[in-house]
């Protein structure tokens, strides 16, 4: 009798190490889906924050990184200041209280914390917490981590839970090889000269030429890539006089050079960002790059060249300037191609608009 009992003990001692490993996995979890990904440079990627197999779910607080360098976060609702990401449908937005939702693409982090309020009652299941949409900035690979999640039922007592983090592999595109150009045959030791008209810059005398702006500094013993002046001869390293160079693009568009922003180019045309962006199908006004061509909207009149020059002396500021003569200060910035507006140097030559 004694032998049956201790085996009938065995076995539910065998029974019981059986279930609770089971039982233990199936806990709680809130992860980064889908945990892994990849998408081209510059495109956007969505990635959720879900949570599995919870029981009387009341409230929720997290708190995650982003490689911050590689990705950035888009803003969710733009009515409101700040960036936010988007609430899920797991907890209903209107049932409960939004104490936390901030974005620092500086810093790579997001704080969101959501609490249902009585009478609500509490959820169970699984289902989306936030959504996050990034643009991925640079190749390479950006993890996105969980770093807490602070879970409560509606008795104000914690929820255990595990976390899963995420991934998402950033590939670089590649640009299109270009179509060859009839650009002016480079010979050693020989030149051409080009005089600097209104709105030039060292950069779209380059490309126009197809050679490189240090080489122009270098030919032309420039000390201020950043200035040149209209009616300046420079002299074009490598390049056989004669043969027309790349033409420019056609009228009614733009080159984007290094340090433009929408904001500086509608100004300089005077036309709006909006009738821009419309144009252009920009999704993002914010981003724009060097070398992009825009279209510039009918009804936008060209820059009115400049009609005086004012020479730096001590104690001089753009602002200082611009208010001598009844002007802007970004016309003088913009009409200068300054880099650092709040670097002028006694002696230097601004062109007044």
């Amino acid at each position: 009798m004694l032998k049956r009992t201790v085996v009938t003990i065995l076995l539910a001692l065998a029974l019981v190490l059986t279930l609770v490993p089971a039982a233990l996995a199936q806990g709680t979890i809130v992860l980064v889906s889908p945990p892994s990904q990849s998408v081209n440079q510059n495109a956007t990627v969505t990635v959720e924050v879900k949570i599995d197999s919870v029981t009387d779910l009341y409230g929720v607080d997290l708190r995650l990184t982003f490689d911050a360098a590689k990705l950035e976060a888009l803003d969710a609702n733009t009515s409101l200041s700040g960036v936010q990401v988007e609430q899920g449908t797991f907890m209903n937005p209107a049932q409960g209280f939004m104490a936390m939702n901030l974005v620092d693409n500086t810093t790579g982090t997001v704080q969101y914390a959501f609490a249902l309020l009585s009478p609500a009652p509490a959820v169970t299941g699984s289902g989306t917490l936030i959504r996050m949409t990034f643009r991925a900035k640079a190749a390479g690979n950006a993890l996105v981590t969980l770093n807490s999640a602070t879970l409560s039922n509606n008795q104000a007592l914690p929820i255990t839970s595990t976390l899963a983090n995420g991934s998402i592999t950033i590939v670089p595109v590649v640009s299109p090889t270009a179509a060859p150009t009839a650009a002016p045959t480079a010979v050693p030791g020989t030149g051409t000269t080009y005089v600097v008209k209104w709105g030039d810059t060292l950069y779209s005398i380059a490309r126009h030429f197809g050679v490189t702006v240090n080489a122009i500094v270098a030919a032309n013993g420039l000390t201020n890539p950043n200035y040149i002046r209209v009616g300046q001869t420079l002299i074009i390293p490598g390049v056989v006089p004669g043969p027309t160079p790349v033409p420019p693009p056609p009228s009614g568009s733009y080159v984007v050079l290094p340090g433009d922003t929408l904001y500086r180019i509608a100004a300089k045309f005077h036309v709006t960002v909006d009738a821009i962006v419309a144009l252009n199908k920009i999704a993002n006004p914010n981003y724009i790059r060097a070398g992009q061509v825009l279209l510039i909207p009918t009804g936008g009149t060209p820059p009115v060249p400049p009609s005086k020059t004012h020479v730096v002396v001590a104690g001089d500021t753009v602002y200082g300037i611009a208010a001598k003569y009844g002007v802007s200060y970004w016309a003088i910035v913009t009409l200068n191609n300054l880099a650092n507006p709040n670097l002028i140097f006694v002696g230097q030559t601004l062109l007044i608009p």
